[in-house]
Formats: C-alpha cells, structure tokens, sequence
C-alpha cells in the first residue's frame, strides 16, 4: 500500500506542475474580486465529467515536473471535499523523498536539448489552447503572437525547473519558493505587448471562464444564428460583470463562495456552510442573472439556446451536490461505526 501511494502521489504532483502555471492564469479571473470571498481558481474548482475545454492535454507524463508537495490521499475527485474512504496520509520524509526522485528526473530530462526543446512545443500548444482568439482579442501580428508563446511556454518551464531544483535540494522548502508569485520574462513580456496590450491581457484573463462559456455557445449555434466577434465579446463582457458583481456582494455578506467548472460553463454556489438546497437555489437565482444579461445581446434563437446550457449546468450541479450530500451522510454512518 505504501508504494502506491507514493505512486499514486507522485501523479497526482505530475498534473499539479503541468497546469500549475495554467491555474494560475485562470486564477486572475477570481483574484479580481479582491476578496476571500472569490471563487477559487478553476484548478482547484469542482469539475465533472463535461469539463470545460479550457482544461489543457497535458504534456507526456514522463516530463511532467511536480511543483506543489504531492499530497498523499484518495479524493472524490469532484472538489467537494473528502469522501468516504480516505488513504492515511504519507509521512514528511515519503513525500519529500518521492520529490526529489521526480526532482531529478525532471532536471534530467530538461538538460537534455532535444527534450527542452519537445517540452517548450507542448507547451506551447498548452498557450495556444488556454488563450483562444488572444491574437485578435490584443491585435498581435503573426510574428509578435509566435513571440508571446514563446514567452508564455519558457515561462511554465522555468517555473517547472526551478520547482524541480527546490525539490533536489534538502534546504529548500516549497511551501517558502511560492512560484506563484514569481513572473519569469515579465519584462520581455511587458515590452513585447506594452501598457496597452498588457492592461487587454490582463482583462482576457479576467474573462477566460466566460469566453469558454461563450465559445460553448457560438459552438452549438446553426450558421444561421451565428453572432459577430464584436458581439461575442460584448457578451463576455457583461457576463464578466455579473461576476464580479456576485463576488462583491458575497463579500459583503462574509459567505463564501464556490466555483463549479462544468461542461456549459461556471457557475457558483454558496460555500458547504450551508444546506444543500440553499447552495442549488442561489446557484439557480445566479443563472437566471445570466439568462437576464445574455437576453440584452442575443436574439430569441440564440437565448434559447445559451438558457439550454444554462440548464444543463445546474442539472449536474444538482445531481453533484445531491451525490456530495450522500457521500457525507454515509461517511458519518462509516465513522460512527468504526467509532464503535
């Protein structure tokens, strides 16, 4: 049992580092609230089969570096906490020893110029996945877009190698590296894009989970009822500012909030302090606030559509929190009895 957990860690680490600088481009949508009242980023929200399309192929599992501690459990998988069997936890010195073995792979596999140079081209498809239409949302050429890639996938690989070399080393602690924090090329970045297209990236990344729900729609939608690029972007913007607005008056209220990443979108409930159905029904008054907005830019066709989503993502929202609540209720049964 003991080695596949360290197994089952060092996985679950593998996928931490891959999307690690990808969550944290996500993230900027939720941080813009300012509070701790801000869904989390969607790494970290509650996924289900139909996962948005924004979730990037990760590269071949034997380069993925580990830049977060693997941590040793047996997830529902769902975000909604823990479920009723749950591995016991690894001890500090697993953990740390199956770091610094994935450490070591990674930073040979990086020294290696033909697999740096494989590496920086997945990623770069990861870049070009996760920003759709960035080329013509910043107004970039076609050689200052290849240049933006570049910069984007060096800057996810630095990250990756100095994870990896934290990990090799026994003084260093990951929890103080915080490569979060860190902004690998800003600068060559800032003059490639300058004040203006810095300030247009910032705000596409504030609005990444719309534009995955809008391009959600535009896909669904016959010829006949496609809608301009300017409209598009006109309607990610207004549903961005329901957004934002949810988040300020949760933080207002002190409660919480939950983001949950499903196929038709993003949609967020009150945090699990609260009963089942008040989280599905303030879930269902925040969809019925972007059927509302949407109805200002979309004709009756393309409304009906954008409301069948809206309706398919709180169906799974429904029947994940049901699950989630029977999950508990089982798990106290499970824990009462072993209690006896």
């Amino acid at each position: 049992m003991r080695a596949w957990l360290i197994i089952l860690a060092i996985t679950t680490a593998a996928f931490a580092g891959t999307t690690a600088y990808l969550a944290r481009e996500l993230a900027v949508e939720r941080e813009r609230a300012g509070s701790s009242a801000a869904p989390p980023a969607p790494a970290s929200m509650a996924t289900f089969p139909a996962a948005a399309n924004t979730a990037m192929a990760m590269p071949a599992q034997r380069r993925a570096p580990a830049t977060a501690p693997p941590q040793a459990m047996v997830g529902t998988g769902s975000g909604f906490g823990s479920g009723i069997a749950q591995a016991q936890p690894m001890s500090d010195a697993d953990i740390r020893n199956a770091q610094a073995e994935y450490g070591k792979r990674f930073l040979a596999q990086i020294a290696d110029p033909q697999q740096r140079e494989e590496m920086l081209a997945e990623r770069k498809v990861q870049m070009r996945q996760l920003f759709p239409r960035l080329e013509q949302v910043l107004g970039l050429t076609s050689e200052q877009y290849s240049r933006f890639l570049e910069l984007q996938a060096r800057q996810q690989l630095d990250m990756q190698e100095a994870s990896s070399r934290c990990m090799v080393d026994p003084a260093c602690s990951m929890s103080d590296l915080r490569l979060s924090s860190q902004d690998f090329h800003a600068d060559e970045m800032a003059s490639l894009l300058g004040p203006e297209g810095m300030q247009k990236f910032e705000t596409y990344k504030n609005t990444l989970g719309e534009r995955e729900a809008v391009s959600q729609l535009k896909s669904r939608l016959p010829d006949s009822l496609r809608f301009s690029d300017e409209r598009a972007e006109q309607l990610i913007t207004a549903l961005a500012q329901e957004r934002d607005a949810l988040n300020q008056e949760a933080h207002r209220s002190g409660r919480g909030l939950t983001g949950f990443g499903i196929g038709a979108g993003t949609v967020f409930a009150p945090d699990e302090s609260v009963p089942f159905e008040e989280r599905y029904e303030s879930a269902r008054r925040y969809s019925q606030r972007l059927r509302d907005r949407a109805a200002q830019y979309l004709n009756v066709e393309q409304l009906r559509h954008f409301n069948e989503m809206q309706e398919d993502t709180l169906v799974s929202l429904r029947s994940a929190l049901r699950n989630k609540q029977s999950r508990d209720h089982m798990a106290v049964i499970v824990n009462a009895g072993a209690a006896e």
